[in-house]
């Protein structure tokens, strides 16, 4: 509750700067009324990548503070956005659905019970819902102080664990690609992401984007975004484009894998794990495949 109080405070102090950087008031939460004012207003550049997606997320905001033509109350006004927006979802998503109708009351302590559902997510992951505790923000500080809320009762623990690249480790498994499975043999703890940035002659954070870009089965434009949000400079579609034949051409094995996946799919209408499990996709969704192999 107190981060409530808090996060509220700085919320209707966002909302304030972004008026008074405009110079007028606006719904500050309606993306037809920025898109007016940013690309009318402001007259700042749409680019022809950002303008297919439609969005005015934190990635086309963040590509416009780079921009040299902005000026001191455009960069203050996007600021303001920016910080109204993850401050209304931490409130909106995250607090105040934990405070009002989730948690539960058993004496001195508040509890939240997560339901976990084992069964439902078609990768056979688990998922969790009302209250959702896997998505708990933890990358920027105000993310980190939501993860501080929650304590351990009295009399029991809290652990944190995590298998080492579990999913690569797989991903090179099913691959057959000796480079990859040598790294992994000669080191328990070797750095995946690292070992392809070197292969691509690449930043080790544009390796890791790679990685988890062709194990999700993200499409070019997709990666083109979250390269630009990595890079925090415009990645158009073609150079995105271009990193991804680099890497079938670095690791030729994934683009072979991915092809036989494809062809099981059109017979059996199914991928199946090394383990019996199958999962049924069309040959339109062939681009899970590989996704739900690591999963």
């Amino acid at each position: 509750h107190g981060l409530i109080d808090r996060f509220s405070k700085e919320w209707r102090a966002a909302y304030a700067k972004a008026k008074e950087a405009l110079g007028y008031d606006f719904d500050i939460g309606k993306d037809q009324l920025l898109f007016g004012i940013l690309y009318g207003d402001f007259r700042l550049p749409m680019h022809k990548d950002l303008e297919k997606a439609g969005k005015l997320d934190k990635i086309v905001l963040g590509w416009m503070l780079t921009l040299p033509e902005i000026t001191p109350k455009q960069r203050a006004f996007i600021e303001a956005v920016l910080d109204w927006r993850e401050l209304d979802k931490l409130l909106n998503t995250y607090l105040r659905p934990w405070c009002y109708e989730w948690m539960e009351k058993q004496g001195d302590i508040s509890v939240i019970y997560p339901n976990l559902n084992f069964v439902g997510p078609e990768t056979r992951r688990f998922s969790a819902h009302d209250p959702n505790l896997q998505n708990v923000p933890t990358r920027t500080d105000r993310g980190l102080m939501l993860r501080g809320c929650f304590r351990s009762r009295p009399g029991w623990s809290t652990y944190s664990m995590d298998e080492s690249q579990a999913e690569f480790r797989c991903f090179a498994h099913y691959s057959k690609d000796n480079r990859l499975i040598k790294a992994y043999r000669d080191s328990r703890d070797t750095d995946i992401h690292q070992v392809v940035s070197v292969l691509l002659g690449v930043l080790r954070k544009v390796g890791k984007n790679l990685n988890f870009g062709l194990l999700y089965g993200m499409g070019i434009e997709k990666l083109a975004r979250e390269l630009t949000n990595t890079l925090k400079r415009l990645v158009t579609s073609a150079e995105a484009k271009l990193l991804k034949e680099t890497y079938f051409q670095k690791v030729p094995n994934i683009r072979a894998l991915m092809k036989e996946l494809e062809r099981a799919i059109g017979l059996t209408g199914c991928v199946r794990d090394m383990f019996g499990g199958r999962r049924h996709l069309t040959p339109a969704d062939a681009y899970k495949a590989l996704n739900t192999l690591m999963q």
